[in-house]
């Protein structure tokens, strides 16, 4: 997940097929509102896990984790954030 870089669009195209062959094999109407199917279940809902969020939330995690244990990776990131403050 932290090495790719999908887009909504993308994410959808890929997630679309196998949401329509996976909901009715649970009972759920294949058609039902994508809002829904990601929600929590203690909305009474579905709660498939968005991969597009998770990819963001993995990404920036991986760079808060490089930048606080002050590797050489971390330290071109502090670097990248000083120059773009700076501009």
């Amino acid at each position: 997940m932290i090495a790719t870089i999908l887009s909504t669009n993308d994410y959808t195209k890929k997630i679309a097929p196998i949401l329509v062959a996976g909901l009715p094999q649970v009972g759920v109407c294949r058609n039902m509102s994508r809002y829904l199917v990601h929600e929590p279940t203690r909305y009474q809902e579905i709660e498939i896990d968005n991969f597009y969020t998770m990819q963001g939330i993995e990404q920036v995690q991986a760079r808060l984790d490089q930048f606080w244990w002050e590797t050489n990776t971390g330290k071109l990131i502090h670097i990248s954030v000083e120059n773009t403050n700076l501009e």
